[in-house]
C-alpha cells in the first residue's frame, strides 16, 4: 500500500506499506514501477478519488491494466464530465462555470433557481451547496471557492479558477457500482439512498442494497452508466456512479473511476456472499471477475456516520453497544479524539461507518438507526 498516512483498519489487509504520497503521480510511478518489476502479474488500484489520475500514471508505468490518463482526468473534472455526457446525448442538467459571485448570479439567471454550486473537483459532497436565490449565492460562493482551493494539491488549476453551477435536480438518488472490462459494463450492485438529499448540503447517510427500483428503471440506470462510462473513455476497471431519478427519468450525476470509497463495499460483500474487494482486485489484475451470484442476495446497508456538530471531537462513546445491536455486522469509527469537525460543506471525511445485513431492508435500516443512536459524540465548540 502506497501511503504516507498512518494506517488503521487497512494494516491487517496488506503485506507492506510504501511510505510515499499517493498524490505525487510522477514519484509514485517511478517508485512502483521499480518495486513491482519483480512480479509476473501487477495491478494498481485506488479507492481514493484524489489519487485517480496518479493511479492511471502508475499503472501505465507498471504496464498494468488501467484506464487512460485522459479518462482519469475527465472522470474527476465535473465540468468536463458534464460536457462529455452532453456530447454523448445523455440527459444532463443545465450547467455553466462561474469565476466570481457576479458570474454565478448571471449563470443562475440563465439556468433558473434552484441551482447547485460545487467545485470542479470534489469528493463526498464536499463543497456542494444548493442555493435558491441570489442572496444565498453571495452567502456561499466564497465558502465553495475556499473548499475548491484545498483541492489544488490533488487537482491542480482546475480546482482554483472556476466552480460549477448547474440546475438542481429533484428526486431520489441511487449509487451504482460495477466493473468495465474492455468497454463492457457489468454491474456489481445498486445502493438506494432512502433519505432524500435535497440540500442545502448533501451529506450522505444511508445506503441500502439491493435496490427496490422497478426492473425497467434498473435497466435505464444501467444503460445510462454504461453510456456515461463510454463518454468518459472508461474502458477498464471499477466505476462508482451516482444518479437522480425523477418522473421515471434517470439522470447521471457523475461517474468516478474507482470502487466505492470508505468501507461501503463491505455491504455488497454481505449482500452478494462474494467479497466485493475480490471482484475489484481481480479486475485490477486483468483477471476474470469470478462467480457473482446476484440472484441470491441478503439485504445489507451502510450508514455513513454524520457530523453531529462543528468543533473539536473529544470522545466517542457507545461504540461497543452499537456493535451489539441485532443485524449489525461492523462499526468502524474513523474519527479520533482531537479531530476538528467542520461539518458540511467543508467536511472532508465521514466520522465512521456502520454496516448491517438482515432478513429485510427494514431490518437493515432499523439496525443502522439503533446502532447510530448508541453513539455519543463529545464535541467541544471551537
Amino acid at each position: 500500500m502506497a501511503s504516507d498516512a498512518a494506517l488503521s483498519w487497512q494494516a491487517a489487509l496488506i503485506d507492506r506499506q510504501v511510505h510515499i504520497s499517493p498524490y505525487d503521480g510522477q514519484a509514485l510511478a517511478v517508485t512502483l514501477s521499480g518495486l513491482l518489476a519483480q512480479f509476473e502479474r501487477v495491478g494498481v488500484l485506488t479507492y481514493d478519488e484524489r489519487a485517480v489520475v496518479q493511479t492511471a500514471l502508475s499503472a501505465s508505468a507498471c504496464r498494468a491494466p488501467s484506464i487512460t490518463l485522459d479518462a482519469a482526468k475527465s472522470s474527476r473534472d465535473k465540468y468536463e464530465m458534464r460536457r462529455r455526457f452532453a456530447e454523448a446525448g445523455l440527459s444532463v442538467p443545465a450547467f455553466e462555470l462561474a469565476g466570481s459571485v457576479e458570474d454565478a448570479e448571471r449563470s443562475a439567471s440563465r439556468i433558473g433557481f434552484p441551482v447547485v454550486l460545487k467545485p470542479r473537483f470534489g469528493l463526498m459532497s464536499q463543497g456542494v451547496v444548493r442555493v435558491d436565490n441570489f442572496e444565498q449565492i453571495r452567502a456561499h460562493f466564497a465558502r465553495i471557492k475556499s473548499v475548491a482551493e484545498t483541492h489544488a494539491v490533488f487537482a491542480g488549476e482546475i480546482s482554483r479558477s472556476k466552480i460549477l453551477i448547474e440546475k438542481y435536480l429533484p428526486g431520489r438518488e441511487i449509487a451504482v457500482d460495477g466493473i468495465v472490462d474492455d468497454a463492457r459494463f457489468e454491474v456489481i450492485g445498486i445502493f438506494d439512498k432512502p433519505e432524500m438529499l435535497e440540500g442545502p448540503y448533501f451529506e450522505e447517510t444511508f445506503y441500502i442494497t439491493p435496490s427496490i427500483e422497478p426492473q425497467d428503471m434498473i435497466m435505464q440506470v444501467l444503460r445510462a452508466v454504461a453510456a456515461g462510462a463510454g463518454a468518459l473513455g472508461l474502458r477498464q476497471g471499477p466505476v462508482h456512479a451516482e444518479l437522480r431519478i425523477e418522473s421515471d427519468v434517470a439522470t447521471l450525476i457523475e461517474i468516478a473511476a474507482r470502487p466505492i470509497g470508505g468501507l461501503c463495499g463491505r455491504a455488497y460483500t454481505y449482500c452478494l456472499g462474494t467479497d466485493y474487494h475480490d471482484l475489484v482486485l481481480r479486475a485490477a489484475l486483468g483477471l476474470a471477475a469470478g462467480n457473482k451470484d446476484v440472484e441470491t442476495v441478503l439485504p445489507s446497508g451502510v450508514l455513513m456516520v454524520p457530523v453531529p456538530e462543528r468543533g473539536i471531537l473529544r470522545a466517542i462513546n457507545g461504540v461497543e453497544e452499537a456493535r451489539q445491536q441485532t443485524w449489525v455486522r461492523d462499526v468502524f469509527m474513523m474519527a479520533k479524539p482531537g479531530d476538528r469537525l467542520s461539518g458540511f460543506p467543508e467536511q472532508d471525511c465521514y466520522l465512521g461507518f456502520i454496516i448491517a445485513s438482515g432478513p429485510s431492508r427494514a431490518d437493515v435500516q432499523g439496525a443502522l438507526k439503533r446502532a447510530h443512536s448508541c453513539l455519543n459524540f463529545v464535541v467541544e465548540p471551537d
